[in-house]
């Protein structure tokens, strides 16, 4: 049952210009309507809380998540093999204590690395919300690697990236070629799945059939 913020701020005992914010940042249900709110207020309690019963379920899997967290390794393969063999936690980490030369040269790969995990998201189709994990600025990744990596750090991981795949020099060359492998194999793995897809993100839902 759908509701004005009005009515629906009278219902839940919120003022407006409370439950207008909750709107915006997803706390609560709803769907824009011209320039104002409708509130579905099925479920929801005083307070804009929902009920146990009501909770939503975990998202759907999303294929292209799921492509994009199969690829990691590879990426890291194209950079260093070594990264492969590092825990998930660190494998994509931005920076890791740099003692030495070398160390400060393997967190400048990482960030290279990050950005061409990025990258084939966006490639993807994936938003950059999709792509980090910083629940504050609506992270919403499900690949484990992503899910330490704020937002800006993504970003900035992006354009190293970028610029590296711009560069004409042995190193990118071979980076490209071997990029655009994994690419095709990523975008062929969610053509597959799109027949059974029910995930919800942006990119899912502008590629589902129609019936």
């Amino acid at each position: 049952m759908e509701k004005t913020i009005k009515e629906a701020a009278d219902l839940l005992k919120k003022s407006p210009r409370v439950l207008q914010q909750m709107c915006r940042d997803g706390a609560i249900p709803a769907r824009r309507e011209g320039r104002g709110w409708l509130v579905d207020v099925s479920g929801l309690v005083p307070g804009g809380r929902r009920r146990r019963s009501a909770e939503r379920p975990p998202p759907a899997e999303c294929p292209r998540q799921r492509a994009v967290a199969s690829c990691v390794g590879e990426i890291l393969d194209i950079f260093s093999a070594g990264f492969a063999g590092l825990a998930r936690e660190e494998r994509l980490a931005a920076y890791i204590p740099a003692e030495d030369a070398g160390a400060r040269w393997r967190n400048a790969v990482r960030m290279t690395a990050l950005g061409m995990v990025v990258r084939l998201g966006r490639d993807l189709g994936l938003a950059t919300n999709d792509l980090h994990g910083d629940a504050r600025l609506r992270g919403r990744t499900q690949v484990p690697e992503l899910q330490s990596v704020q937002r800006t750090t993504s970003l900035s991981a992006l354009r190293m990236c970028d610029a590296m795949l711009e560069d004409q020099g042995d190193m990118p060359t071979v980076a490209r070629e071997r990029y655009e492998v994994i690419r095709g194999r990523a975008l062929a793995e969610v053509a597959a799945a799109r027949a059974k897809n029910r995930c919800t993100c942006g990119a899912c839902r502008a590629d589902r059939p129609v019936r």
